[in-house]
């Protein structure tokens, strides 16, 4: 079972396939799906359902925060957070630890995506910074579009053997397209492969 963890699975399904990058979540040492883009209405089906069962498995918050994943592609993420009792502070605006809950999801579902085929790789949040520029009192979409220099990162940290780190900017704004919150969040990122 841990040889089938330590590589890339394969659920081929009509017209696309699904992959599953392993060691994703470097706490729990889960899977975490990662979906290829493609026409499907199956596929869109079946990402949400894998992407709520490790939620609940590895981030239950999420589930109870109600964030769901809009887009993820190699350059950008995106991520919604409702607006609604569970993510509102008494104050009538969205708790600012769900909007950082938010933001390092969307940086880290592009992480995860960025080093899905580069071999094991170990990831860790070691910074984070935030400005919330507007009273959150409507859902907030929270995009990051740092993908070709998350890959960068991550192919230096596997050339060279050392750590190599990182700071993504998140962006928070309203549907209408009004900015809510910027998030600077630092990822490290080291192989596991041990140098010859």
């Amino acid at each position: 079972m841990n040889a089938l963890k330590s590589k890339l699975s394969y659920l081929i399904i009509p017209t696309n396939i699904f992959i599953f990058a392993a060691n994703a979540h470097p706490m729990t040492n889960s899977i975490l799906p990662l979906a290829i883009p493609g026409p499907s209405p199956i596929r869109n089906v079946i990402q949400a359902f894998a992407l709520k069962g490790f939620f609940f498995r590895n981030i239950p918050t999420l589930i109870w925060w109600g964030i769901r994943v809009e887009r993820l592609q190699d350059k950008e993420a995106v991520v919604v957070l409702p607006y609604s009792w569970r993510t509102r502070n008494p104050y009538h605006s969205a708790y600012f630890a769900a909007q950082a809950g938010a933001a390092e999801l969307a940086s880290g579902l592009l992480v995860t995506r960025a080093c899905a085929d580069l071999g094991p790789i170990s990831t860790l949040v070691t910074g984070f910074s935030a400005a919330f520029v507007k009273k959150a009192n409507q859902s907030i979409w929270f995009t990051c579009s740092q993908g070709e220099e998350i890959r960068k990162t991550a192919l230096d940290a596997i050339n060279n053997g050392v750590a190599a780190s990182i700071t993504l900017q998140v962006t928070g704004v309203y549907q209408d397209g009004t900015p809510v919150s910027i998030s600077h969040i630092t990822w490290s990122m080291r192989s596991k492969k041990k140098q010859v």
